[in-house]
């Protein structure tokens, strides 16, 4: 496998990657193909629209290209979508190759790290078995879309081309030249987005991006409060209070914890929403302690907090996934 691997969906949400909580969001949301059909109904040219309208024609390729050192500010999914059967002599299936730039400032070496992402995308296809068969040779399109965090304005160059230095006008064509989908989450307006999951997840992206995961959770929660269905959408809000949490400033998480504790959210039973902001509070502990011990020292401190509150130990235990 490449390196990098896109993250399932696994239930586990205290097992959220502290290390790095912006590329397990990220993975975690764009990964379902429910939610990056959506968001790409939304940002796509029109022509490929047929492509990405259906969740089931969409696939998730296991490969990232992000480098281990740049990790901590980019994150990428790869999604290969087909067209309908009735439209496949247009075109058998393009990629939409997702890089999430989750740092404050933008890249300006943008242009040419996609080059190097999509080459490595065509080499994989010429590897593959249908490359390999006899005829003309052909490439699939790839649409390489960045989602943009951060609150400074986007300022790298929009066109490979303009970073190379041209001697002449004589010689231009012997330049290779290419674009990029910019979707700057600070420009997005919330009554634009739908469905209600995708708008909840964009919002979270965005408060983050703009240092504001503590003083937005008001907003978050209202955001809640639409979802059709807790049941369907337990884990998306789960997750995202773990990241909005994981991404806040020190001093803002212990408000953000004894808000959490007076809500009542679409989150589940009343039982289940303190258990989450319990494990939250096991989160910071862990945080300031070492990641791991922290983590057990903070479980166990949700497990004596729901037994003081009368909830048996064996309950308890069960609730917390101790056994």
């Amino acid at each position: 496998m490449d390196s990098g691997e896109a993250a399932g969906e696994d239930g586990r949400e205290r097992d959220f990657d502290l290390h790095h909580p912006h590329d397990h969001f990220f993975r975690r949301m764009f990964g379902m193909a429910e939610t990056a059909s959506a968001f790409f109904l939304k940002v796509v040219p029109e022509s490929l629209r047929r492509f990405v309208s259906d969740p089931g024609r969409m696939g998730l390729e296991n490969v990232s290209f992000v480098s281990e050192e740049l990790r901590g500010a980019q994150s990428d999914l790869l999604w290969r979508c087909e067209a309908a059967a009735e439209e496949k002599e247009e075109g058998q299936a393009v990629y939409v190759y997702v890089l999430f730039e989750h740092q404050r400032e933008p890249d300006r070496l943008m242009p040419v790290r996609l080059l190097f992402y999509l080459v490595k995308i065509w080499e994989r296809h010429l590897r593959s078995d249908v490359a390999s068969a006899e005829g003309p040779v052909s490439l699939p399109f790839i649409l390489p879309l960045v989602l943009y965090q951060g609150s400074a304005p986007w300022s790298a160059p929009l066109f490979f081309g303009e970073m190379v230095e041209v001697p002449g006008a004589d010689v231009r064509g012997f330049v290779p030249d290419f674009t990029y989908r910019l979707e700057s989450l600070q420009g997005t307006e919330w009554d634009e987005v739908s469905p209600e999951m995708l708008r909840l997840v964009l919002m979270v992206m965005k408060l983050v991006g703009r240092g504001a995961a503590g003083s937005g959770l008001p907003l978050v929660f209202e955001a809640i409060e639409r979802l059709p269905e807790v049941g369907e959408h337990g884990k998306v809000i789960r997750v995202a209070l773990l990241y909005l949490f994981a991404a806040a400033r020190p001093e803002d998480r212990r408000a953000m914890i004894q808000e959490l504790e007076a809500t009542k959210t679409k989150v589940g039973t009343e039982a289940r929403s303190a258990l989450e902001a319990l494990i939250l509070d096991g989160i910071e502990e862990g945080m300031e302690k070492g990641m791991e011990k922290g983590r057990e020292e903070g479980l166990q401190l949700a497990l004596e907090r729901l037994c003081a509150s009368g909830m048996k130990p064996e309950d308890a235990r069960r609730l917390l996934g101790l056994g």
